[in-house]
């Protein structure tokens, strides 16, 4: 059997921040579109992967409260202002270009 078929990637910090910003963009897109239930279940797919990085070992003590804080925002996105909707979008932007120049 090919071995790249079996290929599971380490389950790492970086890779659950790799992860976070396409379902937390997924779940705003389907807020946007009116599409409670898709959101829901990308809602729920964001606070699994949040709850993985606020809980790795390698993850600072700062970093876990900022990320905290994020999950909040998450939490109860169809109630925020469009303020704190626009702090959570702006927030995964440099986020994505950083994590692309890491990757590079």
């Amino acid at each position: 059997m090919d071995k790249a078929i079996n290929y599971t990637p380490k389950r790492s910090l970086l890779f659950y921040m790799a992860n976070f910003e396409p379902e937390v963009a997924r779940m705003i897109k389907s807020f946007e579109e009116r599409k409670k239930e898709q959101a829901e279940l990308f809602r729920t797919k964001t606070l699994v992967i949040l709850k993985n990085i606020i809980n790795a070992p390698d993850a600072s003590i700062p970093a876990r409260e900022e990320w905290t804080v994020i999950k909040n925002l998450v939490d109860c996105y169809e109630n925020l202002s469009p303020f704190k909707k626009m702090i959570l979008a702006n927030f995964l932007k440099p986020f994505s270009f950083q994590l692309a120049r890491l990757m590079n």
